[in-house]
């Protein structure tokens, strides 16, 4: 039946507790039909025996397996394009050797979410393809070298699949190079976690707690405009949530380390999403401190729906899809002058500003995008 037809998640990410928009599809849509989500950073040749448990699906909560398929190690796929396109192929070999011998499921439906998995996608013999395109693939700077054979797999993708969904508006209009009907669907937040409970305006006199919560990477976050928004006087304190990226990124190791020692500065690590709205009690004002750059400028962060929630004064740099999507429900800000204005607007505004944000994230919540996902599955398979 189309109802009960299992769904693959094809994403680039690690299947961990930190949730980005691949993991939330999976747990979501987990609730009515099987899913597999496939963990394309995979299984390299040179980690086989440590990570070998992996390679088989292994159910993590009821509904919901994770495989991390045998794939070339990523130094020699950045570095050669037949590595790249042969460590897809064995990649989805792999997934379909588990499909068939493991799970038994003949048509899945494909969630994908890297252009790469363009290259062998049909051994997997799909009832659907559905292209979530949600990052800007051919922009990441571990990836440039291959950043034109990125943007060719991807093309091909999009031309491949039966629906393609964008997150952000930019992002739709770079898919719609290729093909017409993209639907722009935004970035969805769990409404319900980051509820927290109304509180009059803060006050300048005994200054301002300022909040982020993300991963750190130097080609996203603008440290520079959290050390403004540190230096300035009208802040008491920032508290930073999160990991860093990648252990060996040492500029946002170095950034975060001079941050970290400025005694305005609270840093906690990965900390749990539930466990985030607790830490908002004490907070006055919601940061979103994001690089623009040729990579940025694509992305809706997924915590602008989160930060919306929370109906909570926002201040973010200009990112486009931030500004296009939330318009005047956040403050913008990249100068000294500007952000004193930003927290000085905060401290001041009305209440239908609050009920604005909450709105605003309402109109995306999970269970609508798994239910958007299933229509669309439903309707193309």
């Amino acid at each position: 039946m189309t109802d009960q037809r299992p769904v693959v998640v094809l994403s680039p990410e690690r299947w961990r507790a930190v949730p980005t928009n691949k993991h939330q599809v999976a747990r979501g849509i987990s609730a009515v039909r099987p899913v597999l989500y496939v963990d394309l950073v995979g299984v390299s040749t040179r980690d086989l025996w440590r990570e070998r448990w992996w390679l088989v699906p292994r159910m993590v909560q009821p509904n919901l397996w994770v495989i991390r398929p045998l794939v070339f190690p990523k130094r020699v796929r950045v570095r050669s394009r037949l590595a790249l396109v042969a460590s897809a192929v064995l990649s989805n070999w792999h997934v379909r050797w588990a499909l068939r011998t493991k799970l038994r499921w003949l048509t899945p439906a494909l969630i994908c979410y890297f252009p790469t998995v363009i290259h062998g996608l049909e051994r997997l013999r799909p009832g659907a393809v559905i292209y979530h395109c949600v990052d800007h693939h051919s922009s990441f700077p571990d990836w440039a070298p291959r950043a034109g054979d990125l943007l060719a797999a991807e093309a091909k993708l999009v031309r491949r699949a039966d629906a393609v969904l964008a997150t952000s508006p930019q992002l739709a209009v770079h898919c719609r190079q290729w093909r017409e009907d993209v639907r722009m669907v935004g970035n969805p937040a769990d409404v319900d976690a980051f509820a927290v409970p109304p509180k009059p305006c803060a006050t300048l006199r005994d200054g301002l707690s300022v909040f982020f919560h993300g991963t750190y990477s130097a080609h996203k976050i603008d440290f520079a405009f959290l050390r403004r928004l540190t230096d300035c006087a009208l802040v008491r304190s920032v508290t930073l949530v999160g990991p860093l990226g990648h252990p060996s990124d040492r500029l946002a190791t170095a950034a975060l380390g001079e941050l970290e020692a400025d005694p305005k500065v609270v840093r906690i690590g990965s900390t749990p999403q539930a466990d985030i709205s607790a830490l908002l009690g004490d907070v006055d004002v919601l940061a979103l401190p994001y690089l623009v750059s040729e990579h940025t400028r694509h992305v809706l962060p997924l915590k602008l729906g989160e930060y919306l929630a929370t109906g909570m004064p926002i201040v973010s740099t200009p990112l486009p899809a931030v500004v296009e999507v939330a318009g005047d429900a956040v403050y913008y800000c990249s100068a000294d002058a500007e952000i004193v204005a930003a927290l000085r607007a905060a401290c001041s505004e009305s209440p239908a500003l609050r009920q604005r944000r909450i709105a605003l994230a309402q109109e995306r919540t999970w269970e609508k995008r798994v239910r958007e996902l299933l229509d669309v599955i439903d309707a193309v398979g």
